[in-house]
């Protein structure tokens, strides 16, 4: 006979208590444990967790499952009846919950339910208890008829307690299909995957609605979707009918058609695979930074599966006509081309762009389109504004007009091949080439980094040269990716590095050339001592921002996303 646990939850420091009292089936994982909590507190899946029983262990995990997560312990034996523990979500607003075991019951049903509860949904990254209270009043009541009907889906299997795999969810639905143990260690990672990717479309029915997907939501998530679109006059629908009237509002022709203007060609790109193929495996971070995915499709974390509704198809065929669909592509190319030049320059004119354009696809461009992607830009883009007829990397701040001054000692620099200037524009920072190779070797020969650390530090530590960060700022990145410096010689070599990387990069005061191109052209090697001075004498500290996305922390520091707080007041966006 199978056991269901009957366990009290409550938010530590909640006064009065919020809490639910809930019976969970046996033999769950603490990955299956943590879904149940979030599910009844309305949290989003979207912090990392834990369990903790004292000084006796502890089972963390993360939202996509990784190989050093310990949630994938079955709990049976770590239950007891009048046993205490805790769960913690989100390290940062640390949200401690008390769990009491209060009964072990017989019962054959396997999917959770909530038996009495006290207290509301809850607010993600609001900043901790003590700030919840702030706006305790945006937060949705807790309904638990709702919420056990949606629990009924969350039927878990009976099985045996066995050995954890890097994914336990995955296990669950692969018995009978997974290949042998040793078949596995043959394959390749992409024929592993491409594997995974067979056995979800197989297993996974195709998606008829959008409204679907949205129902397999809390009320509190589905409120967050319509507060990021701007949404207005959702709060008087029950959940279902918010599901509806979110799928209606989404794939209304004038919306969805701003939304695929504004949707990156990366994104658009992903899309169109998913319903190519019915579905693709793909990694739930490339999902949860383009608003455009999260918000027309269907993912499954379990397979890392996601899917295109029928009915967003449907209405995404009948929108994306062959003209609408070379629109998109221009747009995606004079964006780029955008980006290019402000990577080179800082700060470019229409006129300028009109010419680059011109120059690399040999026709023009229609000024109404070259204006609407501008606005765009600077609408959707923190690093951009348009000043003075000229659209500028924020980054050069009030200098911007210095740095134009200093440009006109020097030609400007245009690459040969349009693929080194959209190269720029798609890397938003000078991408590595054979000039710049050694620099990645450097870091992982010598500082012993791999990937993605590498092309991630080479990014970071380009820009940071280029910005004319000082040394100080630089250091702090090396140790931000535990890199120590801990003698003379390595403190040697990595100045050699940076000093030789600081010559190929790309300047903006320099009007798009390298100091090594500067000294060719003036027919000066200023690797013999003294020479630098000419080129360094009027250096300015652009400012280090770097760009922030949706689902990162607040540069303001208050603990919330920034699309919860300055990304959703900035008068830019609107």
């Amino acid at each position: 006979m199978s056991k269901g646990y009957q366990l009290k939850i409550t938010i530590k420091g909640s006064k009065p208590p919020i809490w639910r009292r809930v019976i969970v089936p046996d033999q769950i994982t603490f990955r299956d444990l943590d879904d149940i909590i979030e599910e009844v507190f309305g949290w989003m899946h979207s912090h990392m967790f834990e369990f903790a029983f004292g000084r006796e262990a502890r089972f963390a995990g993360s939202p996509l499952p990784e190989p050093e997560d310990t949630a994938d312990e079955y709990i049976d034996e770590w239950i007891e009846e009048g046993r205490t523990f805790t769960y913690t979500y989100d390290f940062g607003d640390c949200w401690e919950h008390t769990i009491k075991v209060e009964q072990i019951l017989d019962r054959s049903e396997r999917y959770p339910v909530v038996t009495k509860a006290k207290g509301p949904y809850m607010i993600e990254d609001c900043g901790g208890i003590w700030r919840f209270y702030e706006y305790i009043e945006d937060a949705d009541p807790f309904d638990i008829d709702a919420e056990n009907q949606y629990l009924l889906q969350m039927e878990f299997p009976e099985a045996a307690p066995r050995e954890k795999s890097c994914n336990r969810n995955l296990e669950k639905y692969r018995e009978g299909t997974a290949p042998e143990e040793k078949d596995l260690e043959e394959m390749s990672i992409k024929e592993y995957f491409d594997h995974l990717e067979q056995e979800a479309r197989a297993r996974m029915s195709p998606i008829a609605s959008l409204k679907d997907v949205f129902s397999q939501y809390s009320k509190p998530q589905l409120t967050q979707i319509a507060q990021i679109h701007g949404f207005k006059g959702y709060h008087k629908f029950k959940k279902n009918e918010l599901a509806e009237w979110l799928k209606n509002h989404l794939l209304e022709t004038l919306y969805m058609k701003q939304m695929l203007l504004d949707c990156e060609k990366t994104d658009l790109d992903i899309f169109d695979h998913a319903i190519e193929k019915k579905g693709i495996t793909i990694p739930i971070v490339l999902v949860e930074h383009s608003l455009f995915l999260c918000s027309y499709t269907g993912y499954q974390p379990d397979y890392s599966f996601l899917m295109v509704p029928e009915d967003v198809e449907e209405k995404y065929k009948k929108i994306c006509t062959r003209e609408f669909r070379q629109e998109l592509e221009t747009r995606s190319l004079l964006k780029d081309y955008c980006n290019g030049a402000l990577v080179l320059y800082g700060a470019v004119s229409r006129e300028e762009i009109r010419d680059i354009y011109r120059h690399y696809e040999k026709q023009d461009i229609p000024e109404k389109l070259m204006e609407d992607v501008i606005r765009r830009m600077c609408r959707d883009e923190d690093l951009y504004l348009f000043q003075d007829g000229l659209l500028i990397d924020t980054r050069m701040d009030e200098h911007y007009q210095d740095v134009w001054e200093e440009q006109k000692a020097y030609p400007r620099y245009l690459p040969g091949e349009k693929e080194e200037m959209l190269a720029c524009g798609r890397a938003y920072g000078q991408p590595l080439g054979p000039d710049t190779e050694f620099f990645t070797e450097y870091l992982e020969k010598k500082l012993k980094l791999q990937e993605p650390d590498i092309t991630l530090m080479y990014a970071e530590i380009s820009e940071a040269l280029r910005m004319n960060a000082d040394i100080d700022e630089i250091l702090s990145i090396f140790a931000d990716y535990g890199c120590k410096i801990s003698s003379r010689k390595k403190a040697k070599e990595l100045s050699d590095n940076l000093c030789r990387l600081d010559r190929v990069l790309r300047r903006w005061e320099l009007n798009g050339h390298t100091r090594e191109e500067i000294d060719a052209l003036s027919g000066q090697d200023s690797a013999k001592a003294g020479n630098t001075a000419d080129t360094q004498s009027k250096i300015v500290p652009f400012a280090q921002k770097k760009k922030v996305y949706p689902n990162d922390p607040c540069p303001c520091g208050s603990g919330k996303k920034y699309k919860y707080c300055c990304g959703k007041n900035n008068p830019d966006k609107k």
